[in-house]
């Protein structure tokens, strides 16, 4: 057996295969469309960083398939419980949404403490470490 990178010339063969995990999509899958992109944030108090959020994204151009995570979110011990870290959250979720987007993940918040925090922002857990927000209700 070999495997190798990908090409455009095994896009038909590709394509054939992902029929079977989409069958309501077949062909769906072009390499042009797949896209991957990450965006910092970060909030001020008074023209001092108090927040910063690191966001991240991959759509592989098939319907209800790709998705965003939060990579890093940290807030200033100083600042913590003023909101700065749900805004952070609502900013992240309004540019995966502007990215055609409709869903996100955050990993390892029980081993920060953070599960509470994630869930009040919207996010449910999901499979092992995971929780998993939805602009789909």
């Amino acid at each position: 057996m070999e495997i190798r990178e990908a090409t455009a010339a095994d896009h038909d063969e590709v394509s054939r295969l992902l029929a079977q995990l989409h069958p309501e999509e077949p062909g769906g899958y072009h390499p042009d469309r797949v896209r991957q992109g990450h965006h910092s944030f970060v909030a001020l108090a008074d023209g001092e960083i108090v927040g910063f959020l690191l966001g991240a994204f991959i759509d592989y151009g098939i319907r209800s398939e790709g998705g965003g995570t939060i990579e890093q979110l940290v807030v200033d011990a100083g600042h913590r419980g003023r909101g700065i870290g749900e805004r952070l959250v609502e900013e992240w979720k309004g540019w995966l949404q502007g990215e055609g987007l409709r869903f996100g993940f955050v990993s390892n918040t029980n081993e920060l403490g953070a599960q509470g925090f994630y869930e009040r922002c919207g996010f449910r857990p999901c499979v092992g470490p995971w929780l998993f927000w939805s602009a789909v209700r």
